[in-house]
């Protein structure tokens, strides 16, 4: 199998014209190196693991289970071939696993600033409408409510996140409503030009752009 993830690393750095971030392979865990750093972890799908080693320093890792790798690269390979994909929802938790390395490294290197828990969230679940509305074409008229209106939190997911849950999936709705009318209109030159610039925005002013929409 063809790894998934410098597939999606790639196809978000072309979707966003992005200068090159560091190679998601060299980063990726198994399941034995996700667990030593968090059991709890280690049963999910996926995972972005921060060790911070000093003020300055922090070492990072993502993991993925296999199941949902290989959910991931069927769904890419049915795309690519033109057929019907199958698997929308191990797809988009691969996706947002990448999606938090790739907006984490880029922020920390090409911007030098921090990024938040919740920043991740929103831009991930943004990132999966415009990787499958634009990259893949996938969806069409039914994506953002595949994607935003039958979202539902899994029962393990802790109390203490499941706001910041919630409210990424408003916020990217919101957003991914008004890039579709765009979409669908014919501007979608001019829709991908606010992605972009939404990507590269801090919390607070990716928000108010957000609520501009």
């Amino acid at each position: 199998m063809t790894e998934p993830e410098p597939l999606l690393q790639a196809g978000l750095e072309r979707l966003y014209r992005l200068d090159q971030t560091p190679d998601v392979q060299a980063f990726r865990l198994d399941e034995a190196q996700a667990a030593q750093l968090s059991a709890a972890a280690a049963r999910r799908r996926e995972g972005l693991f921060i060790v911070h080693r000093g003020d300055d320093e922090a070492d990072l890792g993502l993991y993925i289970a296999e199941p949902t790798r290989r959910q991931a690269f069927d769904f890419l390979q049915a795309c690519a071939r033109g057929r019907p994909p199958r698997g929308l929802d191990g797809f988009t938790a691969a996706l947002e696993g990448v999606s938090h390395f790739v907006y984490l490294t880029h922020a920390v290197a090409s911007q030098e600033r921090a990024v938040s828990a919740i920043e991740l969230e929103v831009q991930a679940e943004v990132d999966k409408f415009i990787v499958l509305r634009v990259w893949l074409g996938v969806g069409g008229a039914q994506l953002v409510s595949r994607l935003f209106d039958r979202f539902r939190l899994h029962p393990d997911v802790p109390a203490r996140d499941r706001e910041r849950y919630v409210v990424a999936n408003r916020t990217a709705r919101r957003f991914a409503r008004w890039f579709d009318r765009h979409w669908a209109r014919g501007r979608g030159h001019e829709a991908m030009a606010r992605a972009r610039a939404l990507y590269r925005k801090p919390l607070a002013a990716k928000l108010e752009a957000i609520d501009r929409t």
